[in-house]
């Protein structure tokens, strides 16, 4: 229902804007309701080009290895917080 199309990408390229994450756009609309905070952490697996060539990198090791630093970081940063 909801996908990336090639007309997109180069329109959005044009404006200067270099990713799409809708999911996050949800939950910044849900913490927004609620009055409470939110940090979101994203990395980059899959990638659609101008020609519509799409690289695919969720499996690749760069992604895995990105991903647990990630969580590394999230815990001790969360592990600082004042309750």
């Amino acid at each position: 229902m909801f996908r990336e199309t090639v007309d997109r990408v180069v329109e959005y390229s044009s404006k200067g804007v270099y990713g799409v994450d809708m999911e996050s756009t949800a939950l910044m609309t849900a913490a927004w309701y609620r009055g409470v905070r939110l940090t979101v952490i994203a990395s980059v697996s899959d990638e659609l080009h101008h020609d519509g060539r799409w690289v695919k990198g969720s499996q690749s090791r760069r992604l895995r290895v990105t991903e647990k630093l990630i969580v590394r970081a999230a815990l001790d940063t969360a592990s600082d917080l004042e309750p």
